[in-house]
This record gives structure tokens, sequence and C-alpha cells, in this order.
């Protein structure tokens, strides 16, 4: 399994990007592309929201993760 993981690393490029889809988640894209020509392979979007689990709602997006991803596309 290692030896699978180290071969797909060396044959495509990650890349990913987080985009705030509103007060309280957001997504994260990413996409896998050949690094000779660029080549998109796959895409895919993973939703998230945060939720807070003492008064059993959905809370708004802390400031601490938005400070990790100073260039997340807000959509207010």
């Amino acid at each position: 399994m290692i030896s699978m993981i180290s071969e797909a690393r060396a044959r495509f490029l990650y890349d990913y990007g987080v985009q705030e889809t509103g007060q309280d988640g957001g997504d994260i894209i990413f996409r896998i592309s050949r690094p000779r020509d660029g080549k998109l392979v796959a895409m895919a979007k993973y939703g998230f929201v945060f939720f807070n689990y003492r008064s059993g709602q959905v809370t708004p997006m802390p400031p601490e993760f938005l400070a990790k991803f100073p260039k997340v596309n807000r959509l207010d």
C-alpha cells in the first residue's frame, strides 16, 4: 500500500483550495493533475460545517480556522 501511494505522488500533482460557502462552513476543493502536461485528472469537493456538540447547533467558522487560509474565497 505504501509503495502505491508513493508511486501516485510521483505521477500526479495535488492542489487544494478552501471556499467559504457561508458563515458556518465551506468546501475544500481538490484538483489532481499530471505534472508533465498539466492535464486535469480528477476533481473532488468536500463540504464541511462547524458544529458545537455542547449546544447541539451549527456554529460560525472560528477565526483561528480562517487565519490558516488567508486566501480563502469568501461568499458573504
